[in-house]
């Protein structure tokens, strides 16, 4: 067998392996496992794409934050979601005056429903965010982690903001 024929067929297999590697045996996905860990220590629950889709159809009251820059939100964004970036710095520590214009974002009311998203699962702005307002008193505290990407590419309403 040429050495051409076997990096091919090696290539191929790994190819071919990918995706069985990327879902766990309940169809979820792998990482789904590690934000579920996150979520279970840091006191909040997570929302799939089609929780969250049900969450709009229901036409219940809640708050929707999305945690990425001004420019990504500015380029698209879940429908009534409000702006407020969380960096990786933000973990440990807030700085008193993100802390108090956090809290008046999310408001008085302890047990409103809050979605908090960023890009994608590999973003850690919606875990700091969401273990923030669980660590503020909040009850009902829900992380999407599959993010604005997923949602956009699923082809649901994505809002852009107008110059």
């Amino acid at each position: 067998m040429s050495i051409k024929l076997f990096i091919s067929i090696k290539y191929l297999l790994l190819f071919m392996l990918i995706p069985a590697v990327l879902y766990a045996a309940e169809g979820e996905p792998v990482w789904w496992k590690q934000v579920s860990d996150e979520a279970e220590t840091d006191g909040y629950s997570l929302v799939s794409i089609n929780d969250l889709k049900k969450l709009y159809e229901s036409k219940k009251p809640f708050l929707i934050i999305d945690t990425r820059t001004e420019y990504e939100y500015n380029e698209g964004y879940l429908p009534d979601a409000v702006t407020f970036e969380f960096n990786p710095g933000d973990k440990l520590q807030l700085k008193p005056e993100k802390k108090k214009a956090f809290l008046e974002l999310l408001g008085p009311d302890k047990d409103r429903k809050i979605i908090i998203y960023c890009r994608s699962f590999r973003c850690l702005r919606s875990g700091i965010a969401a273990a923030w307002a669980v660590r503020l008193g909040y009850k009902d505290v829900s992380r999407f982690p599959e993010g604005f990407f997923e949602w956009r590419d699923g082809g649901l309403e994505v809002i852009k903001q107008t110059d």
